[in-house]
């Protein structure tokens, strides 16, 4: 049979970035639950973040530069900051393409367009700083807001980014006003398939 098929591999490094009473977040948005813990920190979630840089991403990258596979490392930029090693591991590995998301692994839905457009800009900055290229994709991994995809336009350098479940293959997406008025960028959406499709396939 001469039958190929696209596989585009995903590694999320999000862990140095999430909400967090260490991180000077208010305890409920850093808590797991909604429930009053005297404003405690939350060890066991803790636990489960410092697990993907103690572990989680170097077993990844052990499978991935063995087998000599590309894939794309969506990272957040406070990770990054957090985690000099990994950077270095990311800068020499072979053909891996660099997105990211944003600079910090926050709920975006209840932060205005400027503080988001600023964590946006600021996280093309610690990429290039901290891996010697900004990142070509966009990808928030915990929750965007309706304005999201116009800021990532108008801060500019993405060539796509893939908050959207929308389809199964990437499409092309032109910024609404005001962001259509003041740049001739256009970005392509790569949708992030839901966890119950992966499943499936």
């Amino acid at each position: 049979y001469n039958t190929k098929v696209a596989l585009n591999f995903i590694i999320h490094f999000e862990e140095g970035g999430e909400p967090s009473i260490l991180h000077g977040d208010h305890p409920a948005a850093a808590a797991a639950d909604t429930t009053d813990h005297h404003h405690q920190r939350d060890i066991i979630t803790e636990s489960q973040h410092e697990y993907g840089s103690r572990q989680g991403f170097w077993r990844l990258h052990t499978v991935f530069t063995s087998k000599q596979i590309p894939c794309t490392a969506v990272c957040c930029a406070m990770a990054l900051e957090r985690n000099l090693r990994i950077c270095k591991a990311l800068k020499d590995a072979p053909g891996w393409e660099i997105a990211s998301s944003g600079y910090r692994s926050l709920d975006y839905r209840t932060i205005d367009d400027q503080t988001q457009l600023e964590h946006i800009h600021r996280a093309q900055a610690v990429h290039q700083d901290l891996l010697g290229r900004k990142p070509v994709g966009f990808c928030h991994t915990r929750i965007p807001n309706a304005s999201t995809r116009r800021l990532i336009c108008q801060a500019g350098g993405f060539l796509y980014d893939s908050n959207s479940f929308a389809d199964d293959l990437p499409y092309w997406h032109i910024p609404p006003p005001p962001a259509a008025a003041t740049t001739t960028t256009t970005t392509t959406t790569t949708p992030s398939p839901p966890p119950i499709r992966e499943y499936k396939l």
